[in-house]
């Protein structure tokens, strides 16, 4: 980001040196030192992570992001369901990739797929889109996902979302 001098100092001593313990139940681990991430709770930490991500929308092609914190969104916009469906797996192949190049992964268990339809629409067939693993080859742009390594996953398809404290089904109320 082109900080220097002072400022960087003041960051990098602020980064440095930390380290954290786990409990479980009563029990305490060792004091391990931390290389990455910033203090839970701290008053940089919001700021420092969106310096971090600033570039995040620079790594998708075909859809919109929105991003609140650390909760993306990914949305396609389509009459035709396959189109969106391709458009969300290549966006979302990209993003996986820029997670993993920037040090941050995709939680299996909060990311989910809705698919928002006018009421009296049909979708014949749904489609999942794939996490893939991180030595998929489908990773890679334009590769055939039926390749796919054996980790590849199918994110949960789920008729509603809750953002930010939001209920959104799949009929957009």
């Amino acid at each position: 980001m082109g900080l220097r001098g002072k400022v960087y100092n003041i960051l990098k001593s602020y980064l440095s040196n930390r380290k954290a313990a786990v409990k479980i139940g009563e029990e305490y681990s060792e004091f391990n030192e931390i290389n990455y991430g910033v203090p839970q709770g701290s008053i940089l930490g919001p700021l420092l992570f969106l310096i971090y991500t600033n570039d995040i929308s620079h790594s998708i092609e075909r859809t919109m992001i929105y991003l609140f914190a650390d909760d993306t969104i990914l949305i396609s916009i389509s009459w035709e369901y396959e189109e969106m469906i391709t458009n969300l797996q290549h966006d979302f192949n990209l993003l996986n990739y820029w997670f993993m190049e920037n040090e941050l992964y995709i939680s299996n268990e909060k990311t989910i797929q809705v698919d928002i339809r006018a009421p009296k629409t049909k979708i014949l067939q749904k489609k999942s889109i794939v996490k893939h693993h991180v030595k998929c080859k489908c990773l890679q742009k334009n590769i055939d996902h039926s390749r796919c390594h054996n980790k590849c996953e199918n994110l949960a398809t789920k008729e509603n979302a809750k953002y930010l404290g939001i209920y959104i089904d799949e009929h957009w109320n």
